[in-house]
């Protein structure tokens, strides 16, 4: 990366390879805001047409809206955004509506400037439930993908909770009422927060509890009118600009090539510089050696400011010390991640706290993150919090209509997802993680299991020796990144002795069984989303029977919350790489 002159006019697996490679090219490409005005009396005729006969509910609508007076940018600047985009938003949500037959459940309004959607009773809740029904979930979804496609043209999307009265003689218990409506608010933001692009600031939960009624609470049938969750979502007049001040140069090593091309390609980057390494039957001595020798031609050439190195690869690891060689400065982001076992995973944590002896800029995706390299002597000033790339690509990826035959397959069973290939589980540790997958797979027929196999030879031998024979278990090719993660999210559950996964399962609802001794991603096991299980059979057996027949752990494992970011963290890196000197 360089900082453009101020006076002048970018044997893992592919998510290794995605977050070194890619994350370069998402950390400067963001979106600038501005703000625009809304005229009052406007809202006032706006709110009133929903219900008139609720005329303090115009106030609601009010509230938030800035004064009539508020000036307007009065300039805009190349990229702006089509002045037809935001009024697609109804048009394409009324759809979706009609395709899943939900016109009876919910309710949709267009006006000026505005869309209002009203989601009846038990959409999205069961009782007087605050956790998202699956159900209600698809619907978040569909909404989350629509919403994302106009996400630049969103002023605010405000989320209301109600509830009802339940006796109409009598008001509910304040505190209850009120912490009802607002799980239920917050519930719904944090679900579409985590799957669309739109940024945080402009999602607002706001809690009514049983105080905005649409009907009288004497019948179930006008009491279950007033039970229910709205979004009103509001225009904005926004720039969109790339950043003048950082030229980014990407370079891409091809430790893993197949894995990086279906990567580039899906994302259409271009590399500036492609070193192309990989050679059959690699040794890390090999890749080692090799991208040291031709990333310092690059580097001598190119002088960055600073470079960007992503995780706990190889390429990351030789490329910092190469940095270090010639003096350049090295961000190094996902930084801070720890097992304090230099073996496992190998050789990853020994990259990682290398790599962190070196960095100048540390970009650490949690607090626990932070801390591990507080703890380690690391310049607090050098350590910034922000979030973890996976979450943002995963707004990109995941898509509502989604279609796949093998998912066609699975359809009528619980899906179980596997992946495994680490280094330290090959061999005897692999032998018995297949074997306790296998015991449930034959116990259990409601279940079905894909499991996307690596390209290596040792894991397609122990695979095929252990779970090949069953006629609900797919082996199939490795998957490209917008396969895998739709796959992720229409499962049931996860077992992997990945990395990423353990952050991309839990921001979609899933439960991970971690097949490891060890993880550099604690916050999810404390949240709850992950558990360790090792490499031991019959651990695994166990953890694996309790959750497929255990539902309250089931949903206590999949409504944990998500420790891993908000999908913003590129924008933060390249917030904090703009601020420097």
């Amino acid at each position: 990366m360089k900082k453009r002159n101020k006076s002048a006019s970018g044997g893992a697996n592919w998510m290794d390879t995605y977050g070194d490679l890619v994350t370069l090219l998402l950390c400067f490409f963001v979106l600038l805001y501005s703000i625009s005005t809304v005229d009052q009396a406007k809202w006032v005729q706006v709110v009133k047409s929903f219900n008139p006969n609720a005329v303090e509910v115009s106030q609601i609508a009010i509230d938030n809206v800035p004064e009539a007076t508020e000036e307007v940018p009065n300039h805009v600047e190349d990229g702006s955004m089509d002045e037809d985009e935001f009024d697609s938003l109804y048009e394409e949500l009324k759809k979706a509506l009609e395709e899943a037959g939900m016109e009876g459940e919910v309710d949709l309004y267009k006006g000026d400037g505005f869309t209002f959607v009203t989601f009846r009773d038990n959409v999205f809740f069961a009782g007087d439930s605050s956790i998202i029904k699956d159900e209600g979930k698809g619907i978040l979804d569909q909404f989350a993908t629509i919403i994302s496609g106009v996400s630049e043209s969103i002023k605010e999307i405000q989320i209301l909770g109600h509830t009802t009265q339940a006796d109409p003689n009598q008001m509910n218990e304040p505190e209850s009422d009120r912490v009802l409506s607002a799980e239920r608010a917050a519930r719904v933001t944090a679900y579409i927060q985590q799957r669309t692009t739109v940024t945080p600031d402009k999602l607002v939960a706001v809690s009514y509890g049983q105080f905005r009624p649409i009907a009288p609470f004497d019948t179930e049938e006008n009491r279950a009118k007033n039970r229910r969750v709205e979004m009103l979502i509001t225009k904005s007049d926004t720039v969109s600009k790339s950043r003048t001040g950082i030229n980014t140069i990407v370079c891409v090593t091809g430790q893993h090539r197949q894995m990086l091309d279906q990567v580039l390609e899906i994302f259409n980057v271009v590399p500036d510089y492609d070193l192309s390494i990989m050679k059959e039957s690699q040794s890390l001595f090999d890749v080692t050696n090799n991208i040291l020798e031709q990333i310092k031609v690059v580097l001598e050439s190119v002088k960055p400011d600073v470079v960007l190195v992503h995780g706990d690869t190889s390429t990351t690891f030789v490329t910092a010390l190469a940095c270090f060689y010639l003096h350049i400065p090295v961000g190094h982001v996902e930084a801070g991640l720890r097992t304090y076992n230099i073996f496992s995973p190998f050789p990853e944590e020994f990259n990682r706290q290398a790599v962190s002896i070196i960095a100048t800029y540390n970009f650490a995706p949690t607090t626990v993150a932070r801390d591990n390299l507080l703890k380690e002597g690391k310049n607090p000033e050098s350590i910034y919090v922000t979030g973890n790339t996976a979450i943002d690509a995963l707004k990109t990826t995941i898509r509502s209509d989604y279609k796949n035959d093998y998912l066609e397959w699975a359809q009528d069973s619980k899906l179980i997802m596997i992946t495994a290939h680490r280094r330290e589980n090959l061999g005897i540790p692999m032998q018995h993680m297949f074997r306790a997958i296998r015991r449930v797979m034959d116990e259990h027929k409601d279940i079905k299991a894909i499991y996307p196999i690596h390209m290596n030879p040792e894991v397609r031998k122990r695979a095929n020796q252990e779970l090949s024979g069953c006629d609900r278990i797919r082996i199939i090719e490795p998957l490209d990144v917008i396969d895998f993660h739709n796959f992720i999210n229409h499962s049931y559950l996860i077992l992997t002795d990945s990395g990423g996964i353990q952050e991309e399962a839990p921001s979609l609802g899933k439960p991970v069984l971690v097949m490891r001794d060890t993880t550099e991603r604690p916050e999810g096991v404390v949240a709850g989303t992950l558990k360790l299980v090792g490499t031991d059979e019959d651990t695994i057996y166990k953890n694996f029977s309790e959750l497929i027949t255990n539902k309250s752990l089931y949903n206590s494992m999949s409504n944990a919350s998500n420790p891993y970011g908000d999908g913003f963290t590129s924008k933060r890196i390249a917030d904090i790489l703009e601020g420097i000197n």
